[in-house]
């Protein structure tokens, strides 16, 4: 057996046990997100049921439906993530579709600037999300075109 040979050996046994660990580490993340997904659905059980009562008893606030919001959009961005994971291991390249991650990441800016409390926020926050929020558009219409 040839230098080479061996050499081929160790690399396809490297590859092999990158794929491995790879996919070991991608459902433990994803046991992990559908645990934390569990349990956010929980507390927006909770957070709707206090709304609901505060709101029979007069005592309603803006601040807890848009934090009703962020927990909606937080367990959603945790599902999307989840479900591109098992999509991923379903595949023999094991990547991630781009298009998915852009799609997440604008969630998370979206969610972001629901939740952003505008008195208390500057104008380079504001802008910043923004600005984030139409480059990930056009990454995503740049991603959809191919």
């Amino acid at each position: 057996m040839s230098s080479v040979d061996s050499t081929l050996n160790y690399v396809s046994v490297g590859a092999e046990i990158t794929e491995w660990f790879g996919k070991v580490t991608a459902v433990v993340v994803s046991v992990l997100l559908a645990i934390v997904a569990a349990v956010l659905a929980v507390a927006l059980l909770v957070d709707v049921y206090a709304v609901i009562r505060d709101s029979f008893a007069g005592n309603f606030a803006v601040q807890d439906i848009k934090a009703i919001f962020a927990l909606a959009l937080l367990i959603l961005i945790a599902l999307e993530l989840n479900h591109s994971i098992f999509q991923s291991l379903g595949k023999a390249c094991g990547i991630i579709q781009v298009r998915t991650i852009v799609l997440i990441a604008l969630l998370a800016i979206l969610r972001k600037l629901i939740v952003l409390d505008y008195t208390q926020a500057g104008v380079e926050m504001v802008i910043g999300l923004a600005v984030s929020a139409l480059i990930l558009c056009g990454a995503y219409h740049a991603v959809r075109e191919t």
